[in-house]
């Protein structure tokens, strides 16, 4: 479907999500009719866009889990170093070299996952990365030299990587531009929390526990938010072939040059420098509509 969404006065970047007297041949929302639906949606019912309100909760309920049950493992060790040290002989020095390189793999991991993610679907990136950090946080109490546990936080921040980047795009997959702030910020929320709560808990659970269960009690909650998505987590790649023209009014602009008193040639070449531009809006990634 055409649209005259892109307006070329604004800022190059900007939509209009308001059309109060139905003026833009785009879709619009059915709860209010003036939202504009920003990106457009195909006429697929599989379409991430079309899913019904239910399906789209549910979604975003699987990346606020994941996101909290990935993130807690990376503040777990903040107030435990000391036990993990006296037990196992490592420095903190070396604990908190650890954390650094932890989150450095979070951001560095994110160009591979980004990658993979758009080629074969996100889905499949959630469910390697969390099973994949259920046998890491699982092996790591078992850590006693310091070139083990670097290489544990090492792989920690690689299998984490998603969760950086992959869960906010998922959010703009399914959520119109207008509905899309606050399934952001829940997310967020999610993100920021996590890793406050975090060495909260860790010292609740060593003080009754031991340090090594801070570890494994991460492992289990990687688990079970493994299981939660892959039973309700669904793909959200789509290959949506929309276009979005410029909202130029281009008769208006017609009418305007046969007013100057050009001649035909000059008034033909002028309309042909005015016609609006379009940009191709498809989504260039592979088609991804079931569990599988």
């Amino acid at each position: 479907m055409s649209s005259n969404v892109h307006d070329d006065s604004i800022a190059p970047g900007t939509v209009r999500l308001i059309d109060a007297n139905g003026e833009l041949n785009v879709k619009h929302s059915e709860g209010h009719g003036d939202i504009v639906l920003v990106p457009t949606p195909s006429e697929d019912p599989e379409d991430p866009l079309n899913w019904t309100k239910k399906r789209k909760l549910l979604h975003t309920a699987c990346m606020v889990m994941y996101t909290v049950m990935m993130v807690f493992p990376s503040a777990a060790v903040y107030s435990v170093a000391k036990p993990i040290s006296t037990s196992t002989g490592i420095s903190i020095t070396t604990i908190n070299r650890g954390t650094g390189v932890m989150f450095l793999l979070y951001g560095w991991s994110t160009v591979f996952w980004q990658a993979v993610a758009l080629q074969y679907g996100k889905r499949p990136i959630y469910l390697i990365s969390a099973a994949a950090s259920v046998v890491v946080m699982a092996v790591a109490p078992m850590c006693r030299s310091s070139g083990t546990y670097l290489a544990i936080r090492i792989l920690q921040g690689f299998l984490g990587g998603p969760v950086e980047s992959l869960c906010e795009i998922s959010m703009t997959d399914i959520w119109f531009a207008h509905e899309r702030p606050l399934y952001i910020a829940l997310y967020g929320v999610s993100l920021g929390a996590s890793g406050k709560l975090a060495p909260v808990f860790s010292a609740f659970i060593n003080s009754g526990m031991g340090w090594e269960w801070t570890l494994w009690w991460c492992a289990i909650g990687i688990g079970i938010a493994f299981v939660f998505c892959l039973l309700l987590m669904e793909e959200t790649n789509y290959d949506r072939h929309t276009t979005q023209s410029s909202s130029l009014n281009s008769q208006a602009i017609f009418e305007g040059v046969s007013e100057l008193g050009l001649s035909e040639n000059e008034k033909a070449t002028a309309k042909d420098d005015v016609q609006p531009q379009s940009w191709d809006m498809s989504r260039t990634h592979e088609k991804h509509t079931g569990r599988n």
